[in-house]
């Protein structure tokens, strides 16, 4: 599919006038380089009747305005003509420059207490940016500003290198450290139900690929949730609305409210819309905002309630997995917002460490898991590696000795809650 970029206005000046013989004028060209398919718009200071062409248009066409649009590497002259006067400029069509690329390279594979130098690459730039890496927990394995990443307990991390070449540059691998010695040992997961040998490299494109696709097909699915109170800044003055906290929902209905409109129904915990005044959807954009319907139904024990809002966009509902189908070791990702906006819909990679936990005073049944969540991630989805639901995000242990260990009410107690509701659609 070609592509029209930005029409840029050009002017270019006569340097022939009509006191020379006949209607000739003698100018001094001028260069005007474009790319393929880009369009830009000539503008000439000859007066009257204009007409435009172009010698050679299998490299640039121009159209009766001055618009001229390169089709063709190579060179074509255009010309302004009126009866008396004419002006010209040389058009010189190159291929669309490539966007600067950043290339991540290195083993997938790391033993603990051992290390393993990345590689990042910048390709069609000639502007060295400094690269800048992350790791997604560092109880798993580090990397200092060499890309020397050093394995520190058995798990899975993604290192992140990034780097600015007139945007942001972005690039993730995924590695795996274990505590394997030898190479007739296995690796058991649940992707794609196999069992991996490990003989020299364990390859985890599969996984890269299986993560960045169950993103982005549920990524549009999963909104902030504004939590609106009163306060009195000055005692005895009067009261404002201001947003309290911020919490995450996800939906998981929806049905036809009149032609342009859908009723969504969005599924969170009830701690971020208790005491509410207003509750706002957030898309990731404060002007998009949508003021949401008070919960339809909310459960404080079990920690779960239902919103409601009305939007003309179209969002499609995420899926729950089967229940008892969870286990020790399968993969799971989360995605919320930590701390609040400013980490919208930031996404954590992890395993389950137990998929049946009960807690002291708490009525709920437990997924424990080891992907981060943080306070904002409240009431966003836990995802397995089918991209269906098998939870909802709703506790961690802080502690300064603890790392790690997350909490989200497992399908079970979901269920319960959904059968029980009386306004809800069923599907």
């Amino acid at each position: 599919m070609t592509k029209l970029k930005k029409i840029i206005l050009i002017l270019f000046i006569v340097v022939g006038a009509s006191a020379l013989i006949g209607c000739q004028t003698t100018i001094n060209p001028e260069y005007l380089y474009i790319d393929v398919d880009q369009t830009i718009r000539l503008q000439t200071s000859l007066t009257g009747e204009i007409t435009w062409s172009s010698d050679n248009e299998t490299v640039a066409i121009v159209d009766e305005e001055g618009a001229v649009t390169g089709v063709n590497i190579g060179l074509a002259t255009i010309t302004a003509q009126t009866t008396h006067q004419a002006s010209q400029i040389i058009i010189s069509v190159e291929a669309e420059k490539a966007e600067a690329e950043l290339q991540l390279s290195g083993k997938q594979n790391l033993l603990v207490n051992e290390s393993i130098t990345l590689l990042a690459t910048l390709k069609n730039t000639i502007v060295n940016s400094p690269i800048y890496w992350e790791s997604s927990n560092e109880a798993i394995a580090t990397i200092d500003v060499n890309g020397v990443v050093y394995g520190v307990s058995p798990g899975l991390v993604t290192i992140t290198a990034s780097t600015y070449q007139e945007k942001t540059l972005t690039k993730h691998l995924l590695i795996l450290v274990t505590e394997v010695k030898s190479d007739d040992e296995t690796v058991n997961n649940d992707i794609e139900n196999k069992t991996y040998e490990i003989i020299g490299e364990l390859d985890l494109t599969a996984i890269n690929d299986t993560i960045t696709s169950i993103i982005g097909e549920v990524m549009p699915s999963i909104i902030g949730v504004s939590n609106y109170q009163y306060y009195t800044p000055i005692p005895g003055g009067s009261q404002v609305l201001q947003l309290e906290s911020v919490g995450t929902g996800f939906i998981i209905n929806r049905e036809r409210f009149d032609n342009t409109r859908y009723r969504y129904y969005v599924l969170t915990n009830y701690h971020v819309v208790q005491d509410r005044v207003e509750l706002r959807i957030f898309f990731g954009d404060h002007e998009d905002e949508i003021i949401a319907e008070y919960p339809i139904q909310a459960n404080a024990k079990a920690d779960l309630a239902i919103i409601t809002f009305l939007s003309t966009k179209d969002i499609a509902s995420l899926t729950f997995a089967e229940a008892n189908t969870i286990n020790a070791g399968d993969f799971v990702i989360a995605i919320g917002n930590p701390t609040g906006y400013d980490f919208f819909r930031s996404v954590t990679f992890g395993m389950v460490s137990c998929a049946e936990r009960t807690l002291l005073g708490e009525t709920s049944l437990f997924i424990q898991h080891d992907a981060a969540i943080n306070p904002g991630n409240s009431g966003g989805p836990l995802f397995d590696l089918d991209g269906k639901v098998i939870g909802v995000n709703t506790i961690k242990i802080v502690d300064t000795d603890v790392e790690n260990i997350g909490f989200a009410i497992a399908l079970t107690t979901i269920q319960d809650f959904l059968s029980g509701l009386k306004d809800y659609p069923k599907n």
